[in-house]
């Protein structure tokens, strides 16, 4: 019994900070939407939630043919091209 609440107590996440949802560290409650790929966007706000470096106001990198800034502007096409 004490493995399953130091196991529930253990997966508790800290809260993302693009979430918009609050989460009470150590309550043993998962209420904070998932974060995939751990770039501090939730996954149904991220164009890209299996990738960290594509999420949106990211610098859009040149000539590597992704939309990092989930702007849907790829590349040259994007005005924040750099």
């Amino acid at each position: 019994m004490l493995f399953l609440l130091l196991a529930v107590y253990c997966r508790d996440p800290k809260p993302e900070p693009h979430s918009g949802v609050s989460d009470v560290f150590h309550d043993g409650l998962d209420t904070a939407p998932p974060d995939s790929d751990g770039d501090g966007w939730i996954d149904s706000k991220d164009c890209a939630p299996d990738d960290d470096s594509v999420y949106p106001g990211a610098d859009e990198e040149c000539s590597d043919g992704i939309d990092n800034d989930c702007d849907d502007l790829v590349d040259g096409d994007d005005p924040n091209f750099q």
